[in-house]
């Protein structure tokens, strides 16, 4: 690679490379980490995930997220109204920390999934510790402090605005959609592809010890007379090529980067005769949303629309949401 990059007139960004030994050592604390001098110094990250070389697998650096969460705070703190607070939040506390944390994928297993809920409970702890740790009781505390307004459903906050909520992202529910459909234990993918690969060369061997190939059918030649005393080959040259030939190892590939996928919210009969067809409109996101809250907000609002549908401008207060509201610094 550096003599490519000699050649082609091109530089490696050092603070950009890195390498990691990974080793499956059942003791992991033992096993080698040494990296050969030829390699790059520094970690393998991507966004807020570092490679770890103890575990193989890339884990969230926490140090990082906690100076990002400071840099949410100030950038909360100086908002001035409501939806500017909510427009910030959903933008940095949601949107930003979900795609740095890297997409789920079946390669990343459960204990991903489980990171990220842990890590997003994490932030809000720490960023809302003094209005009762969770964004849910902070913006409740802002709606009071501002307009006096007591025993606001969570359902109002997390509706859509065109059915007059506030549209608060939660980092959660997306991640609650896929959970149950993330592959658990990554490792039975390639687990697998190793046994069939070792059951395929005890097959070959045998076959060639007999003198028979396919389904035992005896073969028109003699492996002793056409090969001497040469004996079936290792298993070392057996997979040489395995990047290229086995189909096994291509359908292990796909799987571990398969996202996914998402599960159906199925409605209930209450939820179906009060929003009717749209339901099917509606993202898995908002579907889930609805489902949640949707006891509440019809006991509250006697439906779930808060208010009166083609009342509410929602273009107007989107673009009135996203054109006054400035970062700071």
């Amino acid at each position: 690679m550096t003599k490519f990059a000699s050649l082609a007139g091109l530089d490696f960004n050092e603070e950009k490379t890195g390498s990691v030994r990974i080793s499956r050592s059942r003791n992991a604390s033992n096993a080698p980490t040494d990296i050969h001098p030829s390699l790059p110094k520094g970690d393998v990250r991507w966004g807020f995930l570092k490679l770890d070389s103890q575990s193989g697998r890339f884990l969230i650096d926490q140090a990082s997220v906690d100076q990002h969460i400071e840099e949410l705070r100030l950038q909360l703190a100086a908002c001035k109204s409501t939806f500017d607070w909510i427009h910030a939040w959903n933008v940095y506390g949601a949107r930003f920390f979900t795609t740095n944390f890297g997409k789920p994928a079946n390669s990343f297993g459960l204990a991903h999934i489980d990171m990220l809920l842990e890590t997003f409970a994490r932030i809000q702890a720490k960023l809302f510790a003094n209005t009762g740790g969770s964004v849910i009781s902070t913006l409740k505390q802002i709606l009071s402090d501002r307009f006096g307004v007591t025993d606001i459903p969570e359902g109002y906050l997390y509706f859509p605005m065109s059915m007059g909520g506030l549209d608060l992202k939660s980092p959660f529910i997306d991640l609650y959609l896929i959970r149950d459909t993330i592959c658990a234990r990554p490792d039975m993918y390639m687990d697998k592809f190793f046994s069939t690969e070792d059951v395929e060369y005890r097959v070959a061997k045998k076959a060639f010890d007999n003198g028979t190939h396919g389904r035992g059918v005896p073969a028109d030649y003699s492996p002793l007379k056409m090969y001497g005393d040469d004996e079936f080959f290792s298993m070392e040259e057996f997979t040489r090529y395995r990047e290229q030939t086995p189909s096994s190892l291509l359908r292990a590939y796909e799987l571990l980067t398969r996202e996914p996928a998402v599960q159906n919210v199925e409605a209930t009969l209450e939820v179906k005769g009060a929003i009717g067809t749209e339901w099917r409109a509606l993202s898995p996101y908002h579907q889930w949303v609805i489902q949640l809250y949707s006891a509440n907000m019809i006991e509250r609002f006697g439906g779930l629309n808060v208010v009166e549908k083609g009342l509410l401008p929602t273009g107007m207060v989107t673009m009135f949401r996203e054109s006054r509201f400035k970062w700071q610094g």
